[in-house]
């Protein structure tokens, strides 16, 4: 029930909650430009962008990990949020480990 989900930190209802408030304060995620970006196959990755800020998303839809690789020249990034909800705040240089089925949020750094 949603009690229970509110209690559960890496419930599907918290996740969705975090995912609307990221929409709701970075609008550049909403109406920023879209810009999608080479990956492996069994990946997606996208960029939306507005100025000087720059979002990358990534999804794995393989049911085992997959590594992704920034390309090239693009600065470091910075995890905003994972499906998973406990890769907060981890900083990424060149390569991305993605878990089975995760996506992730990052932040490309200046």
């Amino acid at each position: 029930n949603v009690t229970a989900c509110l209690a559960d930190q890496g419930s599907i209802l918290n996740l969705y909650r975090r995912l609307i408030g990221l929409r709701r304060t970075y609008p550049e995620l909403c109406f920023g430009r879209f810009a999608t970006v080479y990956a492996d196959p069994d990946l997606l990755a996208f960029e939306r962008s507005h100025g000087d800020v720059r979002w990358l998303i990534v999804l794995n839809f393989a049911h085992e990990q997959r590594q992704f690789h920034l390309p090239p020249g693009s600065p470091s990034a910075l995890v905003v949020l994972s499906t998973c909800l406990d890769r907060e705040n981890e900083h990424v240089r060149v390569a991305l480990p993605l878990r089975e089925s995760e996506g992730l949020i990052l932040k490309l750094l200046p």
